[in-house]
């Protein structure tokens, strides 16, 4: 079974179709050994082939996966457990793929939500652009991670040569997407 924690609660980050911000104020990161602690009783009570780290974004502090995914390994926590985790794709680099691996992460997932440049830096802000995302797709399938990617259709503004673009990049990582999550943006008042 699987089952489900956080390790921080809070985003920095202001998408502009992401509710994160309204349902959480200010950034608040658990303690490791907090984190380590529920792990155990997890681990121990429930018995699941998953842990699924529900973060809005896991990959915030290199310093602190470090830390974690070193503990985690240390305590024993990653032989018979696999993990996944949300991580935002222009912050992933090779270091974090390969603190991943090493605790047994197996399935990290990112939002895209178009591949157009203009469209996604419109929605996400920060550094990201079709590169960045292509990048972290490869590292994460050159290391065996399986990897999950959302796309947000019926932008405003989105034209049909942007859809087209999306649906081109969808199909190019194809072989590398282990599962690809088309939602339609809602609008909330």
């Amino acid at each position: 079974g699987m089952s489900f924690l956080m390790t921080v609660r809070g985003c920095p980050f202001h998408c502009w179709f992401c509710a994160a911000r309204e349902n959480y104020t200010g950034l608040r990161f658990f303690p490791i050994d907090h984190v380590i602690a529920e792990m155990k009783d997890i681990a121990n009570n429930f018995h699941p082939l998953t842990i699924r780290i529900f973060d809005d974004v896991f990959n915030l502090k290199k310093d602190r996966v470090r830390e974690l995914t070193s503990r985690m390994i240390a305590e024993g926590l990653t032989k018979d457990i696999s993990y996944m985790c949300w991580v935002r794709a222009e912050l992933l680099d090779q270091e974090y793929v390969d603190l991943l691996k090493a605790a047994n992460f197996v399935h990290v997932s990112f939002g895209i939500e178009s591949a157009a440049d203009d469209l996604m830096k419109k929605m996400k802000g920060g550094r990201i652009n079709q590169e960045a995302v292509q990048r972290a797709i490869d590292l994460l399938h050159d290391a065996g991670i399986k990897v999950g990617c959302t796309f947000i259709v019926g932008i405003p503004g989105e034209t049909a040569k942007e859809l087209d673009e999306t649906y081109a990049f969808i199909e190019k990582n194809a072989d590398k997407m282990l599962d690809v999550e088309l939602n339609p943006l809602t609008p909330l008042p």
